[in-house]
This record gives structure tokens, C-alpha cells and sequence, in this order.
């Protein structure tokens, strides 16, 4: 089941990613789970990758 996230939601997201740069796909910190990475890029990761599956879902 598609989940289709609010206008605010999203913009949240976007807000968030003005502030914080996601790690790319081919980053060790993506593939590693050391504990070793920046919480903040991580959650930026997170939203970018969310807001892209929101893109396909609309």
C-alpha cells in the first residue's frame, strides 16, 4: 500500500534537505554499519530517498 505524504510533509523534507546533504549511493557510510556516519546526512539520505518514491507514487 502506497503511503502519499501531505504538502506540509514534504516540505519538511525539503527543508530539511536545504540544510543537510545526503550521503550518495556509493559512499561507504551507506554500506557500513559501524556506526560511523553523520546522523544528520543520514536522515537527509532518508528523506531524499522518500521524497523520490513520493515522486514515482504521485
Amino acid at each position: 500500500m502506497a503511503h502519499i505524504l501531505t504538502d506540509t510533509e514534504c516540505e519538511e523534507l525539503l527543508e530539511y534537505l536545504k540544510h543537510h546533504e545526503p550521503y550518495d549511493e556509493s559512499d561507504p557510510a551507506m554500506h557500513d554499519f559501524d556506526g560511523e556516519c553523520d546522523n544528520d546526512r543520514m536522515m537527509a539520505t532518508i528523506a531524499k530517498k522518500i521524497l523520490e518514491t513520493q515522486s514515482r507514487q504521485a
